[in-house]
């Protein structure tokens, strides 16, 4: 979407959902809800790993609430705080994976030092 000038006025609007439901249709905008959605259940995952997930889960915790009510207003994703935002959600993601696969790898231990016994 361009950014269109009607009178001298913006028009386009003031809300990164609609905005990208506008640009990519609505199973775009789902699909969108769907990314942010996840980006928040990892970053909930993290705050059960290691002291340093934790903490750093805390702050996407943060970021991604921030992120979402500034977004009700504006477009902040859409901006180089967006990049930043993205940015800090692959890490997110990528630390939530390891510490999904350390955490089954301890329950895999503990299976089969059971199963010795």
């Amino acid at each position: 979407m361009t950014t269109r000038w009607v009178w001298g006025l913006y028009v386009a609007p003031h809300n990164e959902i609609l905005h990208k439901t506008v640009e990519i249709g609505i199973i775009g905008g789902v699909i969108f809800i769907m990314l942010m959605i996840s980006v928040y259940r990892d970053a909930l995952r993290l705050r059960r790993g290691s002291d340093y997930a934790k903490m750093f889960g805390g702050g996407m915790i943060a970021a991604s609430l921030g992120i979402w009510l500034c977004s009700m207003i504006n477009l902040p994703l859409s901006g180089s705080s967006g990049l930043i935002y993205w940015l800090l959600a692959g890490i997110s993601i990528g630390l939530s994976n390891e510490t999904g696969s350390n955490e089954l790898q301890k329950n895999d231990d503990k299976d089969v030092v059971e199963n010795e016994n």
